[in-house]
């Protein structure tokens, strides 16, 4: 984690509690915002690389972004972090930010394999981790229907964009085959006589005039995006 810009570490003899095991590690905290820089562990990756061969391939661990935002918010850090981040989405944002860079920076150095250490997942299965956080008035609940808030709106975001590409692409389609066409019969003498097949869906008009669309095509405003086109269409 400290090869992240804004985070310092120093041994303490402390350590994290695993079943009443004490793992001597660090203490790790922020000192200003958290940005990505040229990270030492893609360097060992490089060391690592030159070991592969046809059979094998590279593989490095680093602390997934759960991870590194859980450790800025243990009671021991959390006064430290609102320092810096008034909020945990503002600290979330920048920890994913600066991870898209680390991850760049692996996947340029040559690794396409590249693993997330994540022990954060073992804290939604503990029934006295839960309990013990009641005193802040967090529950698993809420925080599982956060997440799902979250990725709820995040999928109707892209399916909202995904429409409306779509739609814009159907849309100019449509007006390219409109300015062929007018291209095609630039006056209404030009156009389709009366018995002739629609260019858009092959019925034959029965109106007694001089047209290009049928009254079907018409009546389902199928070009219903330029008046000014259609003016110039009919005259």
């Amino acid at each position: 984690m400290w090869g992240f810009d804004g985070v310092a570490h120093e041994a303490t003899d402390n350590g994290v509690q695993f079943h009443n095991e004490l793992a001597i590690l660090d203490d790790t905290y922020l000192v200003g915002k958290l940005k990505a820089k040229a990270h030492p562990f893609v360097e060992y990756f490089k060391f690592l690389k030159q070991f592969e061969d046809e059979n094998t391939i590279a593989k490095y661990t680093i602390p997934a972004p759960a991870q590194t935002f859980q450790q800025m918010i243990i009671p021991a850090n959390f006064k430290n972090t609102r320092k810096f981040y008034a909020t945990n989405k503002e600290l979330i944002q920048d920890i994913g930010i600066a991870y898209q860079d680390v991850i760049k920076q692996f996947y340029d150095a040559g690794c396409r394999n590249l693993q997330f250490d994540d022990c954060t997942w073992g804290m939604f299965c503990d029934k006295n981790y839960w309990e013990a956080r009641q005193e802040d008035s967090v529950s698993l609940e809420e925080e599982a229907e956060k997440y799902q808030l979250q990725q709820l709106n995040e999928y109707t975001n892209e399916q909202r964009e995904r429409i409306i590409k779509q739609k814009v692409e159907e849309r100019n389609k449509e007006l390219e085959e409109l300015d062929r066409l007018l291209e095609k019969y630039p006056t209404p003498e030009s156009r389709m006589p009366i018995n002739n097949r629609c260019c858009m869906c092959s019925h034959i008009d029965e109106v007694d005039n001089y047209v290009y669309l049928c009254t079907i095509c018409v009546k389902q405003n199928m070009f219903d995006y330029d008046m000014d086109k259609i003016k110039k269409l009919f005259g």
